[in-house]
């Protein structure tokens, strides 16, 4: 088979597998969460966060049995199933203008939103060809190739949002426990971060510091005093600053954001971590209706310990995105 002719079997076969995957993960998410909120919340891919509920939802079923069902649609459905994902490529190409355009990034990385806008469009310009039903090994063969993929987009994906700093001014800047050492002083990931959300704070970018953490076995204090004390070295009032001593995890962390917006009528968070830890940080914030964007801390060590960090967070990410009703 000629070089060019492989390619384009190749690249075909990636652009059907990536719309797939988007579909049927989205898919699969939003019902969940119909059932736990009554409404999708994490859109991951597309920007529909800020569209009614019933409009995201309406669009979204369009798309996946568009994309999932398209080896089953008759003939006179599929041009209506072709603009549906072609739309699906516009929303994902006015993601990335806008976040190019604010420079201060927009709600997804800009070069994901472009590759996303790519695939969607190259899709309803060139379907499948294949539009017989497939039979089981197909089918088998298609489930691996799509896990591939999924694995892949999820490394590519985290790794992206992580390395986006979306600062930019809000209500208050909320910065995750990371650990004390046995004197009481941050751990370095602890100070990375705290210095990190008290840079914001100089800045200007809001009033408020919320340090939120748990109180380790064998430490002295808490995380969130140990954080307030590394901030006053730094030339931040006590005053300007919140403790969270219940932020034992990261979804303790948020549901505190969820309850001072409720009693502090703050909408908007800068919420401070490493960067593999942002994505399921944005996921659950949209869970909890909260406006959330991320700040990355810089970390040291070295790359063995990041990639060990890297594959903790990856598994946590795709374990907590089928189990919107999160419990710890």
């Amino acid at each position: 088979m000629p070089v060019p002719s492989l390619a384009r079997r190749l690249g075909a076969a990636l652009v059907t597998r990536t719309v797939r995957v988007l579909a049927l993960f989205a898919a699969v998410n939003a019902s969940l969460e119909v059932v736990s909120y009554g409404e999708p919340r994490f859109w991951w891919w597309i920007g529909l966060q800020r569209a009614p509920a019933w409009l995201g939802l309406a669009w979204l079923a369009a798309f996946c049995g568009s994309v999932l069902l398209w080896a089953y649609l008759p003939s006179r459905l599929r041009p209506a199933a072709r603009l549906v994902v072609a739309s699906a490529a516009a929303v994902c190409v006015l993601d990335a203008g806008r976040a190019w355009a604010s420079g201060a990034g927009g709600e997804w990385p800009p070069l994901l939103s472009a590759a996303a806008a790519l695939a969607h469009g190259l899709w309803a310009a060139f379907p499948p060809a294949r539009a017989d039903r497939p039979g089981p090994w197909r089918i088998a063969g298609n489930l691996l190739g799509d896990a591939a993929v999924a694995a892949a987009g999820l490394v590519i994906t985290c790794v992206a949002f992580g390395a986006m700093d979306q600062r930019r001014p809000a209500d208050a800047i909320v910065v995750f426990g990371a650990g004390v050492k046995g004197d009481g002083t941050p751990s370095p990931s602890l100070a990375d971060r705290t210095r990190t959300g008290c840079e914001l704070w100089r800045a200007g970018l809001a009033r408020h510091l919320v340090f939120s953490g748990g109180h380790g076995d064998g430490v002295p204090v808490s995380e969130p005093v140990s954080m307030q004390r590394f901030a006053a070295a730094l030339g931040v009032p006590e005053a300007a600053t919140v403790l969270d001593e219940t932020g034992i995890n990261t979804l303790a962390t948020v549901r505190t954001c969820q309850a001072l917006a409720r009693e502090r009528g703050w909408r908007r968070f800068l919420m401070v971590s490493h960067d593999y830890h942002l994505l399921r940080i944005k996921m659950f914030s949209e869970r909890a209706g909260l406006q959330a964007f991320t700040v990355p801390a810089r970390e040291g060590g070295g790359a063995e310990r990041r990639r060990q960090r890297y594959a903790r967070e990856l598994a946590a990410i795709a374990y907590y995105y089928f189990l919107p009703q999160m419990q710890g």
